[in-house]
């Protein structure tokens, strides 16, 4: 049975087999796949005001190994369970982890507001909902142009074997 989805899985072009993934290219892309977007995205506010460099280079640096810790469960849990991943999964998982990003902030940021008991402001019910909905809009085109990237750099198929069947 594992043969036959093995086959299936090789001859679709859309997907690639679990046990061809590289670690270090699946790990290059996790960080790359998010990155490049926020870097399209935070560019005008580089430009405008050079203050603002610090606090987007720690939002980066959370969006990383957040990246990192998405990608790799999924990649470990559900991967691997189903003998690949393919295209819509990884743009997929891409909007997923651009969208639960906020969730992470205010979770880091409700942790580190604990020992002082000072307020958030997330602490509101409907700020809160608007601000989660509005968030998770805006981050979709970047999460799917994440998992774009994630697919091209550390999943997708090699074209070698494409190739030599159309030369043969």
């Amino acid at each position: 049975m594992s043969a036959i989805i093995e086959t299936k899985l090789s001859s679709d072009p859309t997907r690639r087999n679990w046990s061809d993934l590289n670690f270090a290219t699946v790990t290059f892309a996790l960080v790359a796949g998010p990155l490049i977007p926020f870097g399209l995205f935070a560019l005008p506010a580089l430009l405008v005001t050079g203050w603002i460099f610090p606090f987007l280079l720690v939002i980066a640096f959370v969006l990383a190994i957040w990246s990192l810790v998405s990608g790799y469960a999924y990649i470990l849990f559900v991967t691997r369970l189903r003998g690949g991943i393919g295209r819509r999964e990884s743009v997929l998982l891409g909007m997923a982890t651009a969208c639960s990003m906020l969730f992470v902030i205010s979770a880091a940021a409700w942790i580190s507001n604990t020992d002082s008991g000072s307020s958030t402001a997330f602490d509101s019910g409907e700020t809160s909902s608007a601000v989660f909905l509005l968030f998770g809009i805006l981050c979709l085109p970047l999460g799917a142009l994440g998992g774009w990237i994630f697919w091209r750099i550390g999943v997708r198929p090699k074209a070698s074997a494409d190739l030599a069947r159309v030369f043969d």
